[in-house]
């Protein structure tokens, strides 16, 4: 080949990879232009069902009402990023070195969702384990869940932001920094103060890396978190004195809690493998047993069923979920606990209990515990039965089956849709980000009763027998 031929050559390679990368760089720009626009969508049609006069301004007057929101937010993020980063750079908060640090006081934050709380719960062993004698304080949204764990001295709640006197819009970055919303002023600086009080030495953030801002305010001198992962809320880096490296947005969306792993790159002495663990409740477990005896399974032979999910694009239709209880109840005689995290038409039968409503969360950790099967989706109650080591059918969107190998007792049912899987990008879901989809995934749609049906009769097959019960059909 001459010189020319090879020249050309390198210059088409070099041509398609820049055409890639473009192509890359302008569907990311393209998935975030989708989630704002979705998002404005959202706080205007929060705005217009709300019963506050403003819902009788215009569409367009909403929508700028909608983008002024974010515009705050952000100057309220970069205000306290400009303020952190003189403070480090003028030298009045020097790092500290972890392998010399002995806490009397340990603060953990453990903030978000329920399924990233329970991953999270890894990061708290790990810091028991470094550093035995210090007492820990967990700063949570979900008390429930770290109230019995032995070596959790208290529990703080994380301030409020809904008010039955404001319209909560929907936050265009992220939610793990709602706490930084005017309406949340007053029960933020009200936490503020009582971190100062306790005088904690350390601050870990184990899932929620943005609220270091809070224990920074406090004036807490070791504060060791991830680098928050949204391009906003990442200003806040400077709140950290010992920021992790946060890593892809693919990777923080598959595992947003910090690692024990983490925790020994800084020199910390921490053997505990990278399982959660979780503790049930004594009160909770006996009223769970006088539920199982009101709900008539008091025997032990049911199924949980929960096929709700916090994002609609995760949910399986509610037809298959009753479809899958009578098939259930024909062959085996079991009756079907459906639980979920909001309201459900489902309607109780002789196969089916609607439990919607009847659990905390403390209850629910017990329900589980005891639960012979359990059928879920990518949700908070995969991770915990997954966590206590209970038999799970896990439903999942093959385009995205993050947590699909995770726990050992976990079988994964995957739904493939060709034309869904041809339009999705990491972020989208048909066109729009998956967090914000009103209907189901066309890849959920397409996990048949009769595939879930077929986990299901093998997992009870096998509880049977080990149970020495002959097995129905």
């Amino acid at each position: 080949m001459t010189l020319r031929g090879r020249t050309r050559g390198m210059s088409a390679h070099v041509g398609a990879n820049a055409g890639r990368v473009m192509s890359r760089r302008s569907r990311a720009r393209a998935d975030f232009d989708t989630i704002i626009s979705d998002r404005v969508a959202r706080s205007v049609r929060t705005l217009r069902e709300s019963p506050h006069p403003v819902r009788r301004l215009p569409t367009a007057v909403l929508g700028t009402l909608a983008a002024g929101h974010h515009l705050l937010f952000n100057l309220k993020v970069a205000s306290i990023a400009t303020r952190y980063a003189l403070q480090r750079t003028a030298g009045r908060e020097p790092a500290t070195s972890l392998t010399l640090l002995s806490p009397g006081k340990a603060l953990v934050v453990i903030d978000g969702n329920l399924g990233d709380c329970v991953m999270a719960t890894r990061s708290l062993a790990a810091v028991h384990e470094a550093w035995p004698g210090a007492q820990i304080d967990v700063l949570t949204n979900r008390p429930e869940l770290f109230s019995c764990f032995p070596y959790v001295r208290r529990c703080l709640d994380m301030p409020k932001v809904h008010s039955s006197r404001t319209i909560s819009l929907p936050s265009l970055t992220s939610g793990s920094a709602v706490f930084l919303a005017r309406r949340a002023r007053k029960s933020a600086k009200t936490l503020i103060e009582d971190l100062a009080s306790e005088n904690y030495d350390v601050a870990v953030a184990a899932q929620n890396d943005t609220a270091m801002y809070l224990t920074a305010r406090a004036e807490v001198p070791v504060r060791i978190g991830r680098a928050p992962m949204y391009r906003v809320e990442r200003a806040l880096r400077p709140c950290l004195t010992h920021p992790i490296p946060s890593g892809s947005l693919e990777m923080r969306f598959a595992d947003p809690t910090l690692s024990p792993e983490m925790l020994r790159d800084l020199g910390l002495d921490v053997t505990t493998p990278g399982r959660p663990e979780l503790w049930v409740d004594s009160i909770a477990a006996l009223s769970v047993d006088a539920l199982l005896e009101e709900w008539g399974v008091a025997d032990g032979r049911f199924v949980i069923l929960h096929t709700s999910a916090r994002s609609p694009a995760r949910r399986w239709p509610d037809e298959y979920s009753d479809a899958l209880a009578k098939r259930i109840h024909g062959r085996h005689g079991w009756k079907s606990l459906w639980i979920a995290a909001d309201k459900s038409d489902l309607a109780t039968s002789n196969y089916l209990t609607n439990t919607t409503g009847r659990l905390s969360l403390s209850e629910l950790v017990a329900l589980i515990d005891v639960a012979p099967i359990v059928i879920t989706t990518d949700s908070g109650p995969l991770h915990i039965a997954g966590t206590l080591g209970r038999p799970t059918v896990g439903l999942f969107r093959s385009r995205n089956p993050i947590h699909q190998h995770r726990y050992a007792s976990l079988t994964s049912l995957l739904g493939t849709h060709s034309a869904c899987r041809e339009m999705c990008g990491v972020y989208r879901c048909l066109g729009k980000n998956p967090h914000l989809l009103r209907q189901n995934c066309a890849e959920m749609v397409a996990i048949s009763p009769e595939q879930a049906f077929f986990e299901a009769d093998r997992a009870i097959r096998l509880h049977t027998t080990a149970e020495g019960r002959c097995p129905a059909g």
